[in-house]
């Protein structure tokens, strides 16, 4: 899947189960990131309202949020390319003891940044 200017929203994953062509895809995340997940929908990576790549810590986050949103058809994904994640800011959610998602650069270990 390659980049591309327009991304898909977090609003979009909340109405992307009333679309009958709408196509999830859940991305694993190599590198310093491995073990994180991206979504897609439609060809568009998943970003944060500020515009920052959505990634999720784990593929129990990434459940999480898929099921939060109601998107039951979902598909593996290609990794995502090493590019995206170093040339962008991202914003990291993980699974909290509660069993609700929440945001991982103060929380999470794995959310170190890519740049440090």
């Amino acid at each position: 899947m390659e980049s591309v200017e327009r991304v898909s929203t977090w609003l979009e994953f909340a109405f992307a189960p009333l679309r009958q062509q709408a196509r999830v895809r859940l991305h694993p995340v190599s590198g310093q990131r491995n073990g994180c997940f991206a979504l897609s929908l439609d060809s568009r990576w998943l970003h944060a309202g500020d515009g920052r790549l959505t990634l999720f810590e784990g593929l129990g986050a990434a459940l999480h949020f898929l099921k939060v949103t109601r998107v039951k058809d979902f598909e593996p994904g290609e990794p995502v390319p090493d590019s995206l994640c170093r040339d962008s800011s991202q914003y990291c959610l993980c699974v909290d003891r509660q069993k609700g998602l929440k945001n991982c650069t103060r929380n999470c270990p794995a959310a170190a940044r890519l740049d440090s």
